[in-house]
């Protein structure tokens, strides 16, 4: 899904990526903390909280981010 300008996951997606089980990243999020992710939350009609988390922390996290190189060493 996109939204705000980024790329937003499931919790259930994220978790696969992440390789855990989807109970404990839900409560990775819900401890003060936060887990260390934003958060996009949307109500359904029926009052279930469908949550989302953006892509590039998730990568992040795995320790995909791209690396800068230094030229001229």
């Amino acid at each position: 899904m996109l939204e705000r300008g980024r790329r937003w996951v499931s919790l259930g997606r994220a978790a696969k990526l992440l390789g855990m089980h989807y109970r404990t990243l839900l409560r990775h999020l819900e401890d003060p903390d936060g887990g260390g992710f934003t958060v996009l939350e949307h109500r359904a009609r029926n009052g279930k909280r469908i949550r989302y988390l953006p892509m590039d922390e998730i990568k992040r996290a795995m320790g995909e981010t791209p690396v800068a190189s230094s030229e001229g060493d």
